[in-house]
């Protein structure tokens, strides 16, 4: 596993899956739903990262898991 490029909470990594580079948004936290969820640029990981941070911030547990409904879309 490569260094994480964000070392805070949610952790975002280069990774490489199937021969592409992809961001990894690692938003497990214990204790809650958070997935891992994958990005093809850093800007639009580090945006993603963002609103996982915020969602936590304002609703707690509760908002990991809305937020990770939100995306299975």
């Amino acid at each position: 596993m490569r260094e994480p490029i964000f070392k805070t909470w949610p952790k975002i990594r280069l990774v490489v899956i199937k021969g592409k580079s992809l961001y990894q948004i690692d938003g497990r936290r214990e204790g809650t739903n958070g997935k891992r969820e994958y990005r093809k640029s850093r800007k639009d990981a580090e945006k993603r990262a963002q609103e996982i941070e915020s969602d936590f911030k304002l609703e707690g547990i509760e908002g990991l898991t809305l937020s990770a409904q939100s995306f299975k879309k």
